[in-house]
């Protein structure tokens, strides 16, 4: 899935339950296409919908980045001091 330029990976079912959880906040007006055999195959939504999703998408991103960050164990350091080590390592 992209979005804002970036390619975002999810699974089908973590997608189905982040979009049900969103759902009981926003209320979404989508339609279903269903193939011959009664499956439904596609889902069309409006435009405001699919940019309600994808600002959902790119807060779970965030979430994700933020709680992946944190579990590294990784040195912890102000914003301008990681700006300076990547100038001083560019030279």
């Amino acid at each position: 899935m992209l979005y804002g330029g970036n390619l975002v990976i999810i699974n089908k079912s973590e997608l189905v339950t982040f979009i049900l959880k969103r759902r009981k906040m926003n209320v979404f007006t989508e339609k279903f296409i269903i193939d011959n055999n009664g499956k439904c195959t596609e889902v069309i939504l409006s435009i405001e919908d699919y940019k309600k999703i994808l600002k959902e998408l790119e807060e779970l991103e965030s979430i994700r980045a933020y709680d992946e960050a944190t579990a590294s164990g990784d040195e912890v350091i102000p914003l301008d001091q990681a700006i300076r080590e990547i100038e001083v390592n560019k030279k």
